[in-house]
């Protein structure tokens, strides 16, 4: 007897079919593929397209990392160098343009304060591939959005040559020289992921 395939139906003898609908629920799909000598991939579909059920495969636990204390230790030295590195970089900026610290990390949004923090995100991201979260809870606790949003506006000043811009790079060239350099223009505005080098131009000072 010729079995005629429906449509959209899986690929299966008629035997195995049946055998199928009366073990499923009985068997993992990579154990009714052993059984029967055939592939998983027809199996599953089968039993997707019926809605059949099946034995669930058991989960394998994933080993657990164990952490030495001599790796706990360079993890906190690690995170240590890159706070004291986003710290030097906020510092750097106030002092350039003359606020303090804690102005930049208020939630005072007058212009001048605003674009003095957007040069931090940008000075960060850039040039020490920071997250966008890590950048926003170290300037007064903001979401990585806010942070996105700064960096393109510094793009944009640095294509259009933003009057306020110039004049705090120009401040930040003198007062603050070890960070000038990372604010060459970028060619194009940030993406989604996390730290992408190569939409940057990236020239460390000398």
């Amino acid at each position: 007897m010729t079995y005629t395939l429906q449509a959209n139906e899986p690929r299966l003898t008629p035997s195995i079919k049946n055998w199928i609908q009366a073990n499923s629920k009985d068997f993992t799909i990579k154990e009714m593929a052993e059984k029967l000598g055939t592939y998983p991939q027809l199996i599953g579909s089968y039993c997707n397209h019926y809605d059949l059920p099946r034995k669930k495969a058991p989960r394998m636990p994933r080993p657990k990392k164990i952490l030495t204390q001599a790796m706990i230790e360079e993890q906190i030295k690690e995170n240590e160098i890159l706070n004291n590195k986003l710290n030097e970089i906020i510092e750097g900026v106030a002092k350039a343009i003359g606020f303090t610290v804690n102005e930049l990390r208020s939630k005072k949004r007058i212009r001048h304060l605003v674009l003095a923090r957007q040069i931090c995100y940008y000075i960060a991201y850039k040039d020490e591939c920071y997250t966008y979260k890590s950048i926003g809870e170290s300037l007064g606790q903001r979401d990585h959005s806010t942070v996105m949003h700064g960096i393109n506006k510094i793009i944009d000043y640095a294509k259009t040559k933003d009057t306020l811009f110039e004049k705090y790079l120009e401040a930040i060239k003198e007062k603050a020289p070890h960070i000038h350099s990372k604010l060459l223009p970028a060619k194009s505005k940030v993406s989604t992921e996390p730290c992408n080098y190569s939409r940057f131009k990236i020239q460390r000072h000398a």
